[in-house]
């Protein structure tokens, strides 16, 4: 399922990547851009209707969406309560996504390390307290979890 899909733009990739998608755009304008977009894409189906209105399908599911950012926490809420929901990639404004992940890689490792011993091992691995998760080398991690344990 892709939320707020728009003209097409990511539509179109995801098409390439799935065996069946259903793109929500309530957006009349966009919803018949859309269409174009849609017309030559097999296993596409366009649903002009609010994606939050919608039923959760009855087998297992992802959502993927550039969703709209006054609808993000009803889009989440939507997500977290779909039983069959295997996954869900949502590009959110910024300030959501870290007031959502307690912040940055230092915000959250503080919680269970002292603030002293997270700084220093963040300079040690070359990382900012700012740093997001998504940010983080696989071997940053590597090595933050033995300068932590």
């Amino acid at each position: 399922m892709e939320v707020g899909a728009g003209r097409g733009r990511l539509t179109r990739a995801l098409a390439g990547r799935c065996g069946r998608l259903v793109a929500y755009e309530i957006d009349p304008v966009a919803a018949a851009d859309l269409a174009v977009t849609c017309a030559d894409l097999p296993g596409v189906t366009l649903r002009r209707a609010d994606f939050l209105a919608a039923d959760p399908p009855a087998e297992p599911f992802a959502v993927v969406g550039n969703i709209p950012w006054s609808l993000t926490a009803a889009v989440v809420r939507w997500c977290l309560a779909a039983d069959r929901l295997r996954s869900a990639t949502l590009l959110t404004q910024l300030e959501y996504a870290r007031k959502r992940t307690g912040g940055g890689v230092a915000a959250s490792l503080s919680r269970h390390r002292p603030c002293a011993r997270v700084d220093a091992a963040l300079r040690a691995v070359r990382l900012d307290r700012d740093a997001l998760p998504g940010e983080v080398w696989p071997e940053q991690w590597i090595a933050l979890h033995r300068l932590l344990r």
